[in-house]
């Protein structure tokens, strides 16, 4: 219902997809640091195994489904096996750690919360 709510895709419009694309190659190093962590927490404590993400594909589907708003309901689609409880608990790490990028954090913060907000309400 999310990706029907005026407000939410309002929000959703106004990401700076130029800037994040601009500071893509940033953000890929920041979270190269860390996506194993997550694929591990996703594998111990979730039984997520052989987890896909990678840097790489983190950061191109944010950016790539925000350059493309109507497929925004794919996303979930593409994350049903993933528990709302796992996004929960990762979300805050990957949050904080886009910090160290050194321009565009806030707009990857906002875009990641932003994309992420569907995959906390699902049940």
């Amino acid at each position: 219902m999310i990706y029907n709510d005026s407000a939410y895709l309002n929000q959703i419009r106004q990401i700076d997809t130029e800037r994040l694309y601009e500071t893509l190659p940033a953000a890929r190093d920041i979270d190269a640091e860390y996506v194993p962590q997550y694929n591990q927490i996703l594998s111990d404590r979730f039984g997520l195994h052989n987890s896909v993400m990678s840097a790489f594909t983190l950061g191109n589907w944010l950016v790539g489904f925000l350059q493309f708003p109507k497929t925004l309901d794919n996303l979930s689609q593409h994350h049903k096996r993933l528990p709302k409880e796992a996004m929960a608990e990762l979300l805050p790490h990957m949050l904080s750690v886009l910090e160290d990028m050194p321009h565009g954090s806030a707009d990857w913060q906002k875009a990641l919360a932003l994309l992420s907000m569907p995959m906390l309400s699902q049940s």
